[in-house]
Order: structure tokens, then sequence, then C-alpha cells
């Protein structure tokens, strides 16, 4: 449990740099805003299946035998779409100011997000 514990924090902080790097600033907002959601999503995940189910939370936790071609391409896939999707992010956002949006429609796409 204690390396579960120091390799999510690990992760965690290496995800943080990079995103506030990317962006360019610590003073990012929207990309501060984005972390909570994050992290209370992978929060409440882990509670509500540790609790009900945590023979799932186990399997969930890494690729097994008898993981189908298919199910790997597409958590692949999954992973690189959302790393780009994270990094153009930050680039636009945080770095670069590409486009612009009104803040309520900023906090009204971060609400859906966490909506699911």
């Amino acid at each position: 449990m204690f390396k579960v514990v120091i390799k999510v924090l690990i992760i965690g902080a290496l995800f943080v740099w990079g995103l506030f790097a990317i962006a360019g600033r610590w003073d990012w907002l929207e990309g501060w805003a984005y972390l909570a959601v994050v992290v209370a999503g992978a929060v409440l995940n882990y509670v509500i299946l540790n609790r009900k189910n945590p023979d799932l939370l186990r399997r969930r936790a890494r690729f097994g035998e008898g993981t189908k071609g298919w199910d790997k391409l597409i958590l692949t896939l999954f992973g690189v779409t959302s790393v780009l999707v994270m990094v153009t992010g930050a680039m636009d956002s945080g770095r670069y100011q590409w486009s612009e949006m009104p803040l309520v429609f900023r906090f009204a796409g971060l609400l859906l997000y966490a909506g699911g």
C-alpha cells in the first residue's frame, strides 16, 4: 500500500509540474481548477470502487492476462489523445492564449467535464 501511495504522489507531482511547465506559468487559474476536478474524480472513483468492488479496482490498475488487443489499442489511443488535449489546452490557455473564451464558458465547460 505504501508503494502505491508513493507512486501516485510521484506521478501526480510530475503531472502537475508537466502541465504548468507547458502552460509556462503557475498562476493559471483554469489549470488549477482542472486539476481539482481530476483529483476529486480520481479520489471519488477510488473510494467508491474500493468500498463496492476492491477486486475490480485491482484489475483496472493494470493490463492483465486475457486483455484483448482491441482493448489495449483503445486505451492507448485514449491515453495519447488525453495527453494531447491537455498539452494543447495548457499551451493555448496558459502560455500563448491562441483563443479567447468568456470566463463563464470556461467554468461551464469545467462543470460539464466534472459531471462526466
